[in-house]
């Protein structure tokens, strides 16, 4: 059963590929049919950019919401390290201040995570 399928798909993948190889002009047809056109003044190429600016769009958001994770990423650990680290008696107001912006981080990571899953759930 198994080598009826693998003859068969082996057999289709050829056919295929020689259908290709018929289809597709020679080099030297093409470059006539360029200079035809160059020649006569019709030489056309046909650029379609029109998804691009949508590709463009999706990357740039991807871009932004990185820079975004690694900010408050930094934000997160930097606030953790400064924390844990020994408090110097002069500077009484450390550790509430690495407390406000632990939490100030933490606010704006669910914000961020609660806006992408919404915009999530819309694209679906």
């Amino acid at each position: 059963n198994w080598d009826n399928a693998s003859s068969t798909i082996r057999r289709e993948a050829v056919r295929s590929f020689k259908e290709v190889v018929r289809r597709v002009p020679t080099l030297h047809e093409a470059t006539m049919k360029w200079l035809d056109q160059y020649q006569s003044g019709r030489l056309t190429l046909v650029v379609d950019t029109q998804d691009l600016g949508k590709q463009l769009g999706k990357v740039q958001r991807g871009f932004r919401q990185l820079a975004i994770a690694l900010i408050l990423v930094g934000m997160v650990v930097g606030s953790a390290v400064i924390a844990i680290s020994p408090n110097p008696t002069t500077w009484t107001w450390i550790p509430e201040l690495t407390m406000a912006i632990f939490a100030f981080a933490m606010l704006l990571s669910g914000i961020w995570v609660i806006g992408l899953m919404t915009g999530y759930f819309k694209r679906e």
